[in-house]
């Protein structure tokens, strides 16, 4: 019942940091800028060196100027695209919703909560597993938040080479994906503890 109480504590304090991360502190403001007012409701067709509006019809995720596709994904097209990517405008990746989309709706936080509670559990139970190597609480927190650091070297840092995120926008989110764990670590390392040797 307590590993279950200390993934439950921990969950929480992570998704406590998500929202203080976001909503409290400067640390995604400067990582995102706004479309001018006249794009506001277009996408990206370059124009020449500059950036003109298309309406976008269909939700998804988008990259400018767009991969060939098919049988037009040959090697002079690709050559072609690099090219143009290297002088001219690119957008790396643009999330679209073309119906609109509601910006808090109140399932996201509860999934977003219960996302974290189960990372949480997951960590506790490798904890646990690790503790009898772990008799020191410094140790058994750094070990959870190793696995923060994992997770930036194994997905975010290569979405972070591919995808060209600013630096701001870049150390924001390895903000997150450190201290979070870290945060949860705390919890998980005070309640997961190395047990105690059995009695002669």
């Amino acid at each position: 019942m307590r590993y279950a109480i200390a993934g439950t504590l921990a969950g929480l304090v992570m998704f406590a940091w998500s929202a203080v991360s976001w909503m409290a502190l400067p640390l995604h403001e400067a990582a995102f800028s706004n479309f001018p007012d006249a794009h506001a409701d277009a996408g990206l067709p370059d124009n020449g060196d500059s950036i003109a509006p298309l309406q976008l019809t269909k939700s998804g995720v988008y990259h400018y100027p767009g991969f060939p596709q098919g049988a037009d994904a040959t090697p002079e097209a690709m050559r072609a695209l690099e090219d143009r990517m290297r002088t001219r405008p690119v957008v790396s990746l643009m999330v679209y919703h073309a119906e609109g989309r509601d910006p808090f709706p109140p399932l996201n936080f509860i999934l977003g909560a219960l996302s974290c509670i189960i990372a949480s559990c997951i960590a506790t139970y490798l904890t646990r597993l690790a503790a009898p190597r772990l008799p020191s609480f410094s140790g058994r927190v750094l070990f959870v938040t190793s696995l923060g650091v994992f997770v930036f070297f194994a997905f975010y840092a290569q979405s972070w080479l591919w995808w060209g995120y600013p630096l701001t926008f870049g150390i924001a989110a390895t903000i997150d994906i450190i201290v979070a764990p870290l945060l949860a670590g705390l919890v998980i390392a005070a309640i997961v503890k190395h047990p105690a040797p059995a009695p002669a």
